[in-house]
C-alpha cells in the first residue's frame, strides 16, 4: 500500500506484522494476522543555476522559477519532484563605431592596429567572454573605415597659356573647403600659388595641396613690319594677345631717328601701322621705349627698334 492502510478500523502507516483478536461467530476466540508493507511516494528537490535554459523531465525551462513534476513511482505511489532553477542570461552586445583610415582603434575591449584600417571600408570583430555567472557572452563590433584619400587634379591645360586653371578635388569624403573659402568640388584659379583643400567626414580631417607655379614669359615684339603689303602678315607693330594678359600700366613711346616722338599710347591693345601724322614712310628705322608692370607687380622697361619696310 502507499502511505497508509486501514485494517479493522485502525490506520497503519508503518510496515510490519499486526494481529487482531476477536470472537468469531461461533463464540470462539480468533486472531487475524496482517503482514503489511507500506510504500511511499517519491519527492526529489533540485536546486540549480544554469545559463540560458535547463532540461528537466523532457521540458525546457528558460525562466527563473520553481517548477513541480507529478508522477507515479515504481511502487505505483503518487510522487512529485520540485525544481528550483535560476536561469542566468547570456549577453550579446553590438557596437558600431567609425574611424579614419590609418588610425588605431581601441574601444569596447577591441584593438585594431593602424595598418589593419588601410584599404578597407569596414571591419567586423567578435569577442567571446564569460559573465560572472560563468555564462558565455558575446561582444560584436562593426567598425566603419572612412576613406581619407584626397587628391587635387587640374582639369585644364597649362596655367600659363590662359592665366587660369580649374582645380578639382578627388575624394570620397563628404565635405570640403578650399583655401579660397569655396566649398565646391571644383574651383577656378587665376593666380599662381599653393591651393589647399581640407576634407571632412565623421570626425576625419585631411588636407591636400596643389602648387600653381609662377609663369616664365618673355616680351616679344617684331623688329620689322610691312604695312604696304596688305597681306594680313606683319601689318602692324603690336603686342601678342598671349602677352597682353601679363601686362598692366602700359606705355609705349616711338621715336624717329632724330629722337622726335612720333607715336605714344597707354593702351596695351595698340596697333601702329608705321604712319606718322597720317603719312606712311617706308624703309625707315624707328626706336621705341616700353614701360609696363607685369601681373606680379614687377616694373619693366624695354627698348628696341622697328623697321617699316615698303
Amino acid at each position: 500500500m502507499c502511505e497508509s492502510f486501514v485494517w479493522h478500523g485502525t490506520t497503519y502507516e508503518t510496515s510490519g506484522t499486526y494481529t487482531y483478536a476477536y470472537t468469531n461467530a461461533n463464540g470462539c476466540s480468533s486472531v487475524d494476522t496482517l503482514h503489511l508493507t507500506i510504500h511511499y511516494g517519491t519527492h526529489n528537490v533540485t536546486d540549480t543555476s544554469v545559463c540560458e535554459s535547463y532540461e528537466w523531465h523532457g521540458e525546457t525551462y528558460t525562466v527563473t522559477d520553481t517548477y513541480t513534476y507529478a508522477y507515479t513511482n515504481a511502487d505505483d505511489c503518487p510522487s512529485s519532484d520540485t525544481l528550483h532553477v535560476t536561469v542566468l542570461p547570456v549577453y550579446e552586445f553590438n557596437f558600431e563605431d567609425v574611424i579614419c583610415e590609418g588610425q588605431t582603434y581601441t574601444g569596447h575591449g577591441f584593438v585594431v592596429q593602424s595598418d589593419q584600417t588601410i584599404g578597407v571600408s569596414d571591419i567586423s570583430l567578435t569577442h567571446n567572454l564569460q559573465s560572472q555567472g560563468g555564462c558565455d557572452s558575446v561582444l560584436n563590433l562593426s567598425l566603419t573605415i572612412v576613406d581619407t584619400a584626397v587628391h587635387i587634379i587640374p582639369l585644364t591645360e597649362d596655367f600659363c597659356d590662359n592665366m587660369m586653371m580649374e582645380l578639382s578635388v578627388v575624394t570620397s569624403m563628404t565635405d570640403y573647403v578650399w583655401s579660397t573659402g569655396e566649398a565646391s568640388p571644383t574651383i577656378t584659379v587665376t593666380s599662381p600659388g599653393v591651393y589647399t583643400v581640407t576634407t571632412y567626414q565623421q570626425g576625419c580631417e585631411v588636407t591636400a595641396s596643389y602648387d600653381v607655379p609662377l609663369c616664365e614669359w618673355e616680351l616679344y615684339l617684331p623688329n620689322a613690319i610691312t604695312p604696304r603689303n596688305s597681306d594680313g602678315l606683319n601689318d602692324y607693330f603690336c603686342l601678342l594677345d598671349a602677352q597682353k594678359r601679363w601686362i598692366y600700366d602700359f606705355e609705349i613711346y616711338i621715336y624717329d631717328r632724330w629722337g622726335e616722338l612720333v607715336y605714344f599710347s597707354r593702351d596695351k591693345d595698340f596697333r601702329w601701322d608705321g604712319s606718322v601724322n597720317g603719312q606712311l614712310y617706308t624703309n625707315v628705322v624707328y626706336n621705341y621705349t616700353i614701360r609696363f608692370k607685369d601681373k606680379y607687380g614687377e616694373r619693366f622697361m624695354r627698348k628696341g627698334m622697328i623697321v617699316v619696310i615698303g
